[in-house]
């Protein structure tokens, strides 16, 4: 019945149908059944990215960040203004330029509220950018929730036949490949309907069809899903976790998805059994000891390189923290750099196999010292005197970054400075970004 209906349907079809190849349907429903998930915002008194002199909300804002897309550089800045002059608003950079043009600064008096945004999508390195509706709604604690509308639907060829099946966001990330809520609703029993006890379930979890696990795996964008048998191989995998000096971890979680779709965790001894194939750590938390005895507590978050071979009758070792380095991105004017200008700078501690720090803290009592936890960002003229120093801490699960700010009469070479005190982890790590600041020549000549 479902081959037929098939080959009935065009390419684009029908709302509430199964299209012959999978796409993306900007709905918030299927056949009457919500779609939908709202999850909280994160909010902080503090802007977890630098603002620009004209987007200054005023007293009483509170900031957030919107996990969309899948890379941690594509998330939009967020501004809840609860008591704003004409009512409550909310301001959501919605193209990433870091600012918040008119378009994006919108009074809550709808609930929910529709907001377009663009969000970014990261394979292979390179970066595409997709559109897509935020819903906006007033939680009942005063803060804000949201989703991102819309589902993808296909075909889905599992075990020699074909059913109809969605993907659906649970993360609000506006993406369908993630085991944190999104799920893969399948039609066993060809109703083009979808029960929600027997017929749907979260991705990176084996679906046991027949007495077989199979794996889904769905596109970032839902263009295509695929399914295959769950290998049935398995080899070790050992996960080294250590400070500087060699501090033993503590507390250690590790999340890792395969190329199959299947995501596992490891945990308290870092070994595990896993079936056979490439792997990718997505997150990681853990804790180490400094020589004073105070324990500091790590997060992690990683792109999906799947870099970890693990092989039948061997076992791998990951050392995933290796070559951790700092790095800074400085937002440029579009033209050349002068005198005055305001430069937005953002640190970020990460390894060359994409894990980048989103936490550290110290655990209990203990408090940090002047520096700890922070990255220091320092303008040097072309002397070498610190003209500007800044701090920045973690807001939101990202380096909140500072704004510097060339002096009127600059003219030169100049240099930022970043450096970060990250205890016992990697101890103090630095990096320098060199500017040339161009001063105007005189009129007339």
């Amino acid at each position: 019945m479902l081959t037929t209906l098939f080959a009935m349907l065009s390419l684009a079809a029908p709302p509430d149908t199964i299209p012959q190849r999978w796409e993306f349907r900007d709905a918030a429903t299927f056949n009457g059944r919500p779609l939908l998930t709202y999850v909280p915002v994160e909010l902080a008194d503090r802007s977890p990215r630098p603002l620009h002199a004209e987007d200054d909300p005023g007293r009483g804002a509170r900031y957030g960040v919107l996990p969309v897309g899948n890379h941690l550089d594509g998330h939009r800045l967020l501004v809840w203004r609860p008591d704003g002059p004409d009512g409550p608003e909310v301001w959501i950079d919605g193209n990433g330029d870091g600012r918040f043009d008119p378009g994006e600064r919108h009074r809550s008096d709808v609930q929910p509220l529709e907001i377009p945004i663009t969000i970014s999508i990261k394979t292979g390195g390179f970066a595409r950018f997709l559109s897509r509706t935020i819903l906006l709604r007033v939680a009942a604690d005063g803060g804000v929730r949201y989703a991102v509308r819309g589902y993808a639907a296909g075909p889905l060829l599992l075990a020699g036949r074909m059913y109809g099946a969605l993907v659906t966001d649970g993360n609000g990330d506006g993406c369908f490949d993630s085991s944190h809520g999104d799920r893969v609703w399948i039609d066993f029993d060809d109703d083009g309907r979808f029960d929600a006890r027997t017929e749907q379930f979260p991705l990176g979890s084996p679906v046991m069809f027949g007495r077989r696990p199979y794996l889904v795996r769905s596109a970032t964008d839902g263009s295509s899903v695929m399914v295959r048998e769950r290998p049935t191989d398995q080899a070790a995998v050992h996960l080294v976790v250590t400070g500087q000096n060699g501090e033993r971890s503590g507390s250690l979680s590790a999340q890792l998805v395969s190329d199959a779709g299947e995501v596992v965790t490891l945990s308290a001894t870092s070994r595990a059994r896993l079936p056979v194939g490439r792997y990718a750590i997505e997150t990681m938390t853990f804790q180490l000891p400094d020589a004073d005895g105070r324990t500091w507590d790590y997060r992690f978050v990683g792109e999906r390189r799947f870099d970890i071979v693990v092989q039948r009758d061997r076992e791998t070792t990951v050392r995933p923290l290796e070559n951790l380095a700092i790095s800074v991105a400085v937002k440029l004017p579009k033209s050349i750099i002068g005198p005055g200008e305001e430069l937005p700078v953002t640190p970020s501690l990460r390894t060359p196999a994409g894990l980048e720090l989103v936490h550290c803290e110290l655990v209990g009592r203990d408090k940090p010292r002047d520096g700890e936890c922070e990255a220091e960002i320092r303008l040097e003229a072309p002397d070498g005197s610190a003209v500007e120093r800044g701090r920045c801490g973690f807001v939101c699960g990202r380096f909140s970054g500072h704004a510097v700010h060339m002096p009127a009469d600059a003219n030169g070479l100049y240099r930022i400075v970043v450096s970060f005190q990250g205890g016992p982890l990697a101890g103090e790590v630095s990096t320098v970004r060199e500017l040339r600041v161009y001063k105007p020549l005189p009129i007339g000549r």
